[in-house]
């Protein structure tokens, strides 16, 4: 019985959260707090799903000294490295958080570019672990210099070893991943209108085009909204997901914890609606507390009994 997944990272980065009273643009900001943590789609879905006690692999491209760095913090919360060495350091982003206006900004940084023999390895390494994996969550962005069409390969290599997929990732690489008919993918809105260069601009038309893509054989479509929750389409289910309205202390990694959720959901078997539930009470888990305080199953899945999903259409499909 295959009871891992295994999440690619082919750009990880440190993270680092600055947090400040009342950010002023050309002055001198003095710093509230400062933390910093792993970061990237995989490395944070492998941690998410090792705390909540699912076997989980983190794989990819790694390098330097914040590379080693990254892979001890992924050995200490129990999440198993298998990634292919590269001779270039990985990135630090900044995130700042401004305590006073409850703002966040992103100070996101490009990867380096893996040579040839590297990206040989990956798709090896990808296959070795497909064999052994439930399912591979491919997700992130992609290393400048490598093909768009990295994840299609990818999935198809894990579809050829009886391996499910996930994909977060949007643009390019999203729209040739497609064609190899993940379990489930999760853009959110804005990632959703620069895959297909349209405005979705009601809940109508995002559930159009979600109910799109599952008749093109996507099993699961979850697009986020940010505070205003989530529209899901599972098996021709349509489903209306809804946060409560907590205190925002961090956003770093709230998708990635999103899909956690359902993932983890799907992984211990249980229905579409339990798996939606835990989808906003895993991501609402990490939006609430600090980015660098170690999240454990209980609080992660605190807000499973009240969280809200309301389906608006259903036929009776089945989770994928």
């Amino acid at each position: 019985m295959r009871n891992m997944i295994s999440a690619l990272t082919l750009s990880p980065a440190i993270d680092k959260t600055v947090y400040i009273d009342g950010f002023r643009v050309d002055e001198v900001n003095k710093a509230q707090g400062c933390c910093q943590v792993p970061g990237s789609k995989g490395v944070n879905v492998a941690r998410i799903l090792a705390a909540c006690g699912v076997e989980s692999v983190c794989f990819g491209f790694i390098g330097g000294e914040g590379g080693r760095y990254v892979a001890d913090a992924l050995r200490a919360d129990g999440v198993k490295s298998e990634f292919v060495d590269v001779d270039y350091d990985i990135r630090t982003n900044i995130k700042l958080v401004d305590l006073q206006s409850g703002t966040y900004t992103d100070i996101n940084f490009p990867g380096g570019t893996p040579s040839a023999q590297n990206l040989d390895a990956l798709r090896a390494k990808t296959r070795v672990l497909a064999r052994e994996s439930a399912l591979i969550a491919l997700g992130g962005s992609v290393p400048p210099g490598v093909d768009e069409r990295i994840y299609y390969e990818l999935a198809q290599i894990a579809n050829e070893e009886g391996a499910r997929v996930s994909l977060d990732c949007y643009n390019a690489p999203l729209r040739h991943a497609l064609r190899a008919k993940p379990l489930v993918i999760k853009p959110n809105l804005e990632e959703l209108e620069m895959t297909f260069g349209q405005r979705f601009a009601t809940l109508e038309a995002i559930i159009e085009k979600a109910q799109a893509l599952c008749r093109d054989g996507i099993e699961n479509v979850l697009v986020s909204l940010g505070a205003d929750g989530a529209v899901a389409v599972c098996g021709g289910d349509v489903f209306r997901l809804y946060t409560d309205d907590l205190p925002v202390y961090n956003t770093v990694g709230a998708g990635d914890a999103f899909l956690s959720g359902f993932l983890y959901g799907w992984k211990n078997g249980m229905e579409t609606v339990a798996c939606l539930r835990h989808c906003i009470s895993f991501s609402q888990a990490v939006v609430s507390s600090r980015a660098d305080e170690a999240k454990t199953l209980a609080q992660l899945t605190r807000y499973v009994p009240t969280a809200r999903v309301e389906p608006i259409y259903t036929q009776g499909g089945g989770r994928g």
